[in-house]
């Protein structure tokens, strides 16, 4: 009979074991290949330790890397490409009689049976089960199981080798099979096999196998005998389950204490009384933005508390030229105005005044961070959310925080040890917390006075993005500050662009609170000066400096030669502890 065709396996982590204090008088392994394509195994290793021991480990690759087909076979489906990583899944793991843990990392199981507080002597046996996911290897025209009875990574002895291999239906014809023995790359056969029946192959080693020797056995057989396992797709319907299940869980929660009641939004012309824009965007996002605060700025120049004058600044041999803004204080804030504004204000102006924007730079974001916390317990205080609501909204942050920790920690830990259905579930839940601060986003529910506010503020946000230019006129004949009184709200409704449109063609006087670098007033110059400049403003006052320090070939092993000793998956070896 001519050997089978190489299938080349490389473990992807070295097992190297020096020589134990013991040897294995005798080692049974018994396969029962069910019919759904996984191989359940059961080991008996029969260990003489000459020295105290506690035990041993068993460790059982299911990790390997594809190699060159030198023989030119035929690959097994998933093997056409070298260097790709195989990976067999090692499930449902006992050992009987003994204590024991399981740890799975670098593509190697390690089996550690013992007692860590017990030293054992003598003769001890150990019996170990476990299953192992996808070890066949299906061609095109029939199925090959090429396992590594016994791995060549066993750095001791093994006197005897009995084995069993269990197919779950009889194999028509004489079934084709091949059994290597001796170190990794060793084409001897030093064993005595037969077939019991058409679906039991028995057999044992003629010779002792010494420090690193193994056996490997290869079977062909018609490929509908078994099912195709993938186990890599087990467990695939919790990304697609757990996401479904706590969006409906965070779906009830926002419509129980999250969803504002509904209205019908009724135009008005200017913002609700004692509202800041500050406010008004809290209350338009259910949460603080930046522009929130930066939009106090034009709200205090339109007040006479401040003035912002423009310098021009020539750049490198005149060729270019940059702005600079400087910020002057014309009167303090009345102390009745909520400690959010006074917590800014003082910031802008705490190195004096005039104060320059570059100087502002890095040095007031504390200020800035305390005033977004007044801004919050402003809005607290004032009751415009219930408290349950926030309860909840926090909450379902907790939960979304937690879904993403537990989720990345099983990605990390289920994907090295191959458990499939585990890492698909950490997957699901890290997915899982999307919909959470999607939701979070629109919590919590808004009291009857929050209510009644943002009603208002949804008026006053559609007038300003729908108002014609003939009202407009009449607005600017009664208050020639119109524009400047709404442009903070505009800036917090994100609807500033729509709001300068509005103007195009009507006469605007100068703002007094403005001066730019330009002598001439130019209203399309203004609109644009002011966005750009209360954008560099946002970016100053929150900027924060800088602290930062210095598997085999997948070939036939049937038809043209080439199987070895150590060839196919499985095997390993093991030591003592």
């Amino acid at each position: 009979m001519r050997l089978f065709a190489a299938f080349y396996l490389l473990l992807t982590s070295q097992i190297i074991f020096a020589a134990g204090a013991f040897t294995i008088k005798d080692y049974y392994i018994r396969l029962q290949i069910n019919e759904k394509g996984y191989i359940e195994i059961e080991e008996k290793i029969k260990v003489n330790f000459y020295e105290q021991r506690r035990g041993i480990i068993r460790s059982i690759p299911y990790k390997f890397e594809v190699v060159a087909n030198e023989f030119n076979t035929e690959r097994a489906e998933g093997f056409e490409t070298v260097g790709k990583s195989i990976q067999t899944s090692i499930t449902d793991v006992k050992v009987l009689d003994w204590d024991y843990e399981v740890n799975k990392s670098n593509g190697v199981c390690h089996i550690k049976i013992g007692n860590p507080n017990r030293r054992i002597i003598g003769d001890q046996i150990y019996i170990i089960k476990y299953k192992v996911h996808d070890p066949i290897n299906f061609f095109s025209n029939h199925a090959e199981l090429y396992y590594n009875l016994i791995g060549t990574e066993w750095g001791v002895p093994i006197d005897t080798v009995n084995f069993e291999i269990l197919f779950p239906k009889d194999i028509p014809g004489t079934p084709e099979y091949n059994i290597f023995t001796g170190t990794r790359g060793s084409t001897e056969n030093n064993s005595f096999s037969q077939w019991t029946t058409a679906r039991s192959l028995v057999g044992h080693s003629t010779k002792k196998l010494n420090i690193n020797e193994g056996l490997t056995v290869g079977i062909k057989f018609p490929k509908d005998l078994i099912l195709k396992e993938n186990s890599s797709s087990k467990g695939k319907w919790w990304i697609g389950l757990l996401p479904l299940l706590f969006t409906g869980l965070f779906y009830w929660i926002w419509t129980r204490f999250g969803k504002d009641e509904r209205f019908s939004i009724q135009t008005e012309f200017t913002a609700p009384q004692g509202v800041s824009p500050a406010v008004a965007g809290y209350l338009m996002n259910d949460r603080h933005k930046k522009r929130d605060l930066t939009s106090l700025i034009p709200y205090w120049g339109e007040k006479g508390y401040l003035k912002i004058t423009e310098h021009e600044k020539s750049g490198f041999l005149g060729f270019s030229k940059s702005k600079e803004l400087e910020f002057t204080q014309l009167k303090e804030l009345p102390s009745e105005a909520p400690n959010h504004e006074h917590r800014m204000f003082e910031g802008l102006f705490s190195c004096g005044s005039p104060v320059m924007l570059s100087d502002l730079k890095d040095n007031i974001y504390q200020k800035m961070e305390y005033s977004s916390q007044e801004l919050e317990h402003y809005i607290d205080a004032k009751k415009y959310y219930t408290e349950s609501g926030n309860l909840w909204r926090t909450l379902m942050l907790v939960i979304s925080f937690a879904l993403i920790g537990i989720g990345i920690f099983g990605i990390i830990t289920f994907s090295s040890a191959g458990n499939y259905p585990y890492l698909y579930f950490s997957i699901g839940l890290v997915l899982s917390a999307l919909p959470g601060f999607l939701i979070f986003s629109h919590m919590p529910k808004k009291t009857r006075i929050g209510t009644d506010i943002y009603k208002k503020l949804c008026g006053f946000k559609e007038f300003i993005t729908t108002v014609e230019k003939e009202k407009l006129e009449m607005f600017l004949k009664e208050d020639p500050g119109y524009f400047d009184k709404v442009l903070p709200y505009a800036i917090v409704f994100n609807v500033a662009q729509e709001w300068k449109k509005r103007f195009e063609g009507l006469e605007v006087p100068p703002p007094q609170w403005y001066v730019g670098s330009s002598p001439h007033f130019n209203y399309l110059y203004y609109m644009n000066t002011i966005d750009h400049a209360l954008d560099d403003v946002s970016d100053s006052i929150y900027s924060v400096p800088n602290t930062s320090g210095s598997a085999g070939s997948g070939g036939s092993f049937g038809d043209f030669g080439g199987g070895f000793s150590g060839g196919g998956f499985g095997g390993g070896g093991g030591s003592d502890w």
